[in-house]
């Protein structure tokens, strides 16, 4: 059995769903700035999960739009550029390390657009180090607690996030599995 999905309605459809993604993304950031921070990652995680299915919806149906690829870009920015700013805020109780993270947001801002505006490398590859890896500074932030760490991982994350490398994507099991790990980790008492 075959679905035909081929008029406009389907399109906007798909974009909703990434729309509600941005919502979700959203609202979890307000909670944590409002120190919700459970049902605040829990938002996050909605938002990361839509994240990851509406581009594989959107290219297994033939449903890709222009509209589609920036709404996607903007959640992308909620969720791997702020949401770990302001983990790291919540783990870090100085302030020397939004410089190095300042650098690495204006990297991952200049790669996620170029991403959305010239697509992948090759197929299944990734140009640039993607910002998903930005979690890992939430890692390092909650165990170590180390400013000076946090700055050379952002500049380093950064750099290699707008370099020519090809990083092959995760599947989308693979990709489920990091977002489980990560919200584990994340809501983990230290």
């Amino acid at each position: 059995m075959s679905v035909r999905l081929d008029s406009g309605w389907q399109k906007v459809s798909i974009n909703i769903f990434t729309f509600i993604g941005i919502i979700c993304s959203g609202v979890g950031q307000l909670l944590i700035c409002y120190n919700n921070w459970t049902a605040g990652v829990i938002f996050i995680l909605t938002g990361l999960i839509i994240d990851l299915f509406d581009g594989v919806i959107a290219r297994r149906y033939n449903l890709t739009t222009k509209v589609g690829a920036y709404l996607d870009t903007v959640n992308d920015i909620l969720i791997y550029l702020t949401f770990p700013f302001l983990a790291i805020d919540f783990w870090l109780s100085d302030s020397l390390w939004v410089y190095g993270y300042g650098f690495l947001v204006i990297c991952g801002l200049y790669r996620l657009f170029r991403h959305s505006s010239s697509g992948f490398a090759k197929a299944g590859y990734y140009k640039g180090l993607p910002v998903y890896y930005n979690f890992l500074l939430i890692v390092v932030a909650k165990y170590t607690a180390n400013s000076s760490l946090i700055i050379i991982l952002s500049v380093l994350i950064g750099i290699l996030g707008i370099s020519k490398i090809s990083v092959k994507k995760f599947s989308w099991q693979q990709s489920l599995y990091l977002i489980t790990l990560l919200t584990l980790i994340t809501l983990w008492p230290k």
